[in-house]
């Protein structure tokens, strides 16, 4: 004889326990994602607090950095690169892994969910943890950046530190 418990529709009471129990389990989301937004505004406020003092503003840089005025910062790093010995394709090259990386973003800080706590800084986005002898000042200076990422691409051969060249 076949088994009709399956075939049985739910009750008022059921229907309505079913429905607090969803409401409940909803509520629950809810409160789980406010906890989790407000954990990553605490860890951004506390990797601000970690970071040494803040990058000078670009309109109080003593260097050649800041750029022409209405010139942007894609520009500026094209005119520097073109006074490189590195041939068209490199330069082209290194103009695309600086878009992917940091969109020309000079004062651009990305938290990394590595092992170390590390970030990367600056136009060219320079890991604190592997390119310790690139400070957070010469991250942020575009001549500095784009002068080691050059330093750097001599040394290797190739981009490979940068996951946008990869």
């Amino acid at each position: 004889m076949k088994n009709k418990t399956y075939n049985k529709k739910p009750t008022r009471h059921q229907r309505i326990k079913k429905a607090h129990q969803q409401l409940y389990l909803l509520g629950i989301i809810v409160a789980m994602t406010a906890v989790l937004t407000i954990t990553q505004a605490y860890h951004l406020i506390t990797l601000a607090r970690a970071l040494p003092t803040p990058a000078p503003k670009q309109d109080t840089m003593k260097s050649s950095t800041t750029p022409v005025i209405n010139q942007t910062n894609k520009e500026y790093v094209w005119t520097y690169l073109e006074q490189t010995t590195l041939t068209l394709d490199e330069r082209l090259m290194f103009m695309e892994v600086i878009n992917c990386e940091s969109r020309f973003d000079q004062w651009a800080i990305n938290k990394n969910s590595d092992k170390y706590g590390s970030y990367d800084t600056g136009i060219v986005q320079f890991n604190n943890y592997w390119h310790k002898e690139v400070s957070r000042e010469c991250a942020f200076n575009i001549d500095c950046a784009v002068e080691n990422m050059i330093r750097v691409y001599k040394a290797d051969g190739n981009l490979n530190q940068w996951v946008c060249y990869k």
